[in-house]
């Protein structure tokens, strides 16, 4: 009898670990960890309610670092690479602009809307933005970043003739110039200028042809 109830308490035992064992495996199961450092949030659970296999749960949200997919015509889509800069404007946050780079720009064009999906990346350090926002974005186009930009506030136009002042030791020079495409913030020279010489944007408008001046940096 003795030696039946040893073999019955061993066989126990054996019960009983397994069991631990599978309790301790279900348990780490139950953990679950993101891939990322970020927020959970949109939760969709109450205590106590049992789950299935593949049920959402909740949402993960990492927003230092942000992605923009915007749509672009087809036919502008010739000028816009991978590393394009963009500006970004937020509506609901007025007076602040964010910039970006395009990171992919798809291989083809969408049939139903005629545009093209280009991928922006937006680092967002201040936490200022939130998934979902909607946004403005301005692409600066690949034609305009290998040639000679100046800032709009530069530009003069005398006898309907477009010119700037540049500066040649201390004089300052006019330099009638062509002028192409243009945004909200620069112009384009086509001609008349050269890519190291400095232009002059502030006071430019009370100066003389060969007047002096001082570069203040």
């Amino acid at each position: 009898a003795k030696r039946e109830e040893i073999i019955q308490n061993k066989s126990g035992l054996t019960t009983a670990i397994n069991a631990y064992k599978r309790a301790k495996l279900n348990y780490e199961y139950s953990k679950i960890s993101a891939p990322f450092n970020g927020t959970v949030g949109d939760f969709d659970l109450v205590k106590g309610q049992r789950i299935n296999a593949g049920q959402k749960l909740c949402k993960l949200f990492n927003s230092s670092s942000l992605r923009i997919d915007v749509g672009v015509l087809e036919n502008d889509i010739t000028k816009i690479k991978v590393g394009n800069v963009a500006k970004i404007e937020i509506p609901s946050i007025t007076g602040e602009t964010f910039s970006g780079r395009v990171v992919n720009v798809s291989p083809y064009i969408d049939k139903e809307t005629k545009t093209c999906k280009v991928t922006i990346q937006i680092q967002n350090g201040s936490n200022k933005l939130k998934p979902g926002m909607f946004v403005k974005v301005f692409i600066e186009s690949n034609n305009l970043q290998s040639r000679i930009l100046i800032p709009k506030e530069a530009l003069l136009v005398r006898d309907k003739r477009p010119l700037v002042f540049v500066v040649e030791g201390d004089l300052a020079k006019w330099k009638y110039i062509q002028i192409g495409e243009q945004n909200d913030e620069f112009i384009e020279v086509t001609e008349g200028l050269e890519p190291r010489e400095n232009v002059i944007v502030e006071g430019q408008y009370t100066l003389a042809h060969d007047a002096k001046v001082r570069v203040i940096k």
